[in-house]
């Protein structure tokens, strides 16, 4: 995957995180979490670099794999999909899944970046923290496939990394379902970490204020 360009447009970021946190985008708990992932955002270039000059032994060593991602091992092929956030160190996710042995062997598809730029994917409207942002997502996308929701997240002290996600494998979600557990798990990955995830543009057309009835009900609200 290619470097993430990391976005500092101050407004669109306030946008974002007022759905994460369903509060108001100039709220204090947005402006302290803003902050938060703007310390990350300028240590996140070095750590970058100094993580990805580990061969695959040493990079793994480094890891910790969350649960949710070994309860369902693939046994015969990789995964058809996965999926990811502009949280931690999406361009090293991949090396990460080869390293851990989470994707049986290289991976024989493209990671998507779900809040990526538009155009470098198929763009879909799909429910995130109860509002309807715009993401990419591959053709036909979801399907029955198995999938893979990841993100590779710095630990605290920097010298670690955490492979965080879940896999879901499509044959054994009921008919209908793969869409409610695939947002689930999408918004556990931006809201457990919100103060590494910093994408790159809006997914929502407007900050929750406008789109979230309790919010507009509320002192600050714009009816």
């Amino acid at each position: 995957m290619d470097e993430i360009r990391i976005s500092l447009d101050e407004r669109n970021h306030s946008r974002n995180l007022s759905w994460v946190l369903h509060d108001h985008s100039e709220s204090r708990s947005v402006r302290r979490t803003k902050a938060i992932a703007r310390r990350f955002a300028r240590n996140r270039e070095r750590i970058l670099r100094r993580f990805a000059a580990l061969n695959n032994e040493e990079l793994s060593e480094q890891i910790t794999v969350h649960p949710g991602l070994t309860s369902n091992p693939v046994t015969v092929s990789p995964p058809t999909v996965t999926l990811t956030t502009s949280s931690g160190l999406p361009e090293l996710l991949p090396r990460a899944l080869e390293a851990t042995g989470l994707s049986a062997g290289p991976l024989l598809h493209t990671v998507t970046l779900v809040d990526g730029p538009l155009g470098s994917s198929d763009t879909m409207t799909f429910e995130l923290f109860r509002g309807q942002a715009k993401i990419t997502a591959p053709t036909g996308f979801p399907g029955g496939e198995t999938v893979i929701l990841a993100a590779l997240l710095v630990r605290p002290g920097d010298s670690s990394l955490l492979l965080y996600g879940t896999r879901l494998s499509g044959a054994d979600l009921p008919e209908g379902r793969g869409a409610e557990e695939i947002r689930r798990a999408l918004e556990s990955i931006i809201r457990d970490h919100v103060d590494q995830w910093i994408p790159a543009r809006p997914l929502w057309n407007e900050p929750a204020e406008r789109g979230l009835a309790e919010l507009r009900h509320e002192p600050g609200g714009r009816p």
